[in-house]
């Protein structure tokens, strides 16, 4: 009985000491209450907030078009179907928690807009409850890149380079071959032919340039992969491979974009057999985060493990979208394996930067498959074929394939 008395007892001091600590944390959080928007040309927000809360920044991003407002971290108490305001010119509305410390809001918009005003209006016990923050837009007559509360916008008189960049990531290399076919063709070959292949036909094009993460038969860690999409403001990034599994029968191409769980156990497998590769040279994904790699580290500083994960949600929306715009392409040229829109938790998408695809080019464990994967011409088939899926997705699609003259205003204007 004693023994039940004491345990009921430190029940009872837990609850009540996680009701002192936990409970007026979140009763202390700020609140916004409400959201309106009157519409036209020239169109206004309106945002219903505890006393003395104001955003912390607000910017207008293109491509797609996208005002962000980031505010404290706060309780969300909007009781109104946000789907009534979702009328021209705003497509899509969305919020949630971005990081530790910061919430927001992004409308998705069809034109370009620029923040004319901005002010903050305080409610009084008389007249409205909440204080009020108003953010006036209205539309841009000439394209630019974004427009920042108080803030002149940056003229940049050098000739910019208007293409999209696109990071090709040829998997494996040096050390590590990857997958070995029986007759001793390589992966990392297949691959980094592959990657050359279709970052000329790309580039060819004129609308897009492209950056390999490796052009030679040298191993690139995990880390490095990263800094260089960074560094080179990527727009989109493809992960190239070559698979092989027990038996021979599989054949075909596949598009696997990030998710935590595998969409099936063949995805599941081939995630823990790519990040496996990290494991066996001691750099695992985690262990790099701590590394000397600044760019990476300072990402997961400032979001930390939530926010990291809250950002990687709009290029996961994005990644899946450009994969069926991708399959839809590459299935009129070369055959694609059952479910070929294949999703697992690969360490190499892990960016919340840019929409991400892992592609693997066929099997080196069929024979049918070896062969293709030794031809130009079915590269050259594939490369055309990510062309179209491309152009259907940036272009047409008017998709967040950021062109570069945007990633250099918005580091010119930080």
């Amino acid at each position: 009985f004693e023994k039940h008395r004491i345990g009921m007892l430190l029940f009872i001091n837990l609850i009540f000491f996680t009701c002192i600590w936990v409970g007026p944390a979140k009763a202390n959080l700020s609140s916004i209450y409400d959201l309106r928007i009157s519409y036209g040309d020239k169109f206004r927000i309106v945002l219903d907030l505890s006393k003395n809360t104001r955003p912390k920044r607000i910017n207008f991003i293109t491509n797609p078009d996208r005002l962000v407002i980031d505010l404290p971290l706060l309780n969300w108490r909007v009781k109104k179907n946000l789907k009534q305001l979702i009328k021209n010119p705003i497509n899509e509305l969305r919020y949630g928690q971005f990081s530790s410390h910061i919430f927001r809001v992004v409308l998705e918009l069809n034109s370009t807009f620029v923040i004319e005003n901005s002010f903050n209006l305080p409610g009084s016990k008389t007249n409205y409850r909440y204080d009020r923050f108003v953010i006036d837009l209205r539309r841009a007559k000439k394209l630019l890149p974004f427009n920042l509360p108080s803030r002149k916008p940056v003229i940049n008189h050098k000739k910019v380079d208007k293409r999209i960049v696109v990071v090709l990531d040829p998997g494996h290399g040096g050390v590590d071959p990857g997958a070995v076919s029986p007759s001793g063709t390589m992966e990392k070959d297949v691959v980094l032919r592959a990657a050359k292949i279709i970052a000329k036909v790309l580039n060819k094009t004129g609308k897009y340039k492209v950056y390999l993460t490796r052009n030679s038969d040298k191993r690139v860690p995990l880390r490095v992969r990263f800094k260089i999409a960074q560094k080179r403001r990527a727009g989109v990034f493809f992960s190239i491979h070559a698979d092989s599994i027990k038996g021979s029968k599989a054949r075909g191409v596949a598009l696997y974009t990030l998710s935590t769980k595998g969409s099936n156990k063949e995805a599941t497998r081939l995630a823990k057999k790519e990040n496996a590769s990290e494991r066996f040279f001691n750099e695992t994904l985690s262990e790099q985060y701590k590394s000397s790699d600044r760019d990476l580290k300072k990402i997961l500083d400032e979001l930390g493990p939530k926010g990291f994960s809250m950002a990687l949600v709009d290029e996961r929306r994005m990644s899946q979208k450009l994969s069926r715009s991708l399959d839809f392409q590459l299935r009129k040229v070369v055959r694609m394996l059952p479910n070929s829109r294949r999703s697992a938790n690969f360490q190499v998408l892990k960016s919340p930067d840019h929409p991400s695809i892992l592609i693997e080019l066929g099997f080196l464990s069929n024979p049918k498959d070896e062969r293709l994967l030794r031809s130009r011409g079915y590269f050259l088939k594939i490369a055309n074929a990510l062309e179209m899926g491309l152009d259907r997705f940036c272009y047409k699609g008017g998709e967040a394939c950021t062109p570069n003259q945007d990633r250099q205003a918005n580091e010119v204007e930080n």
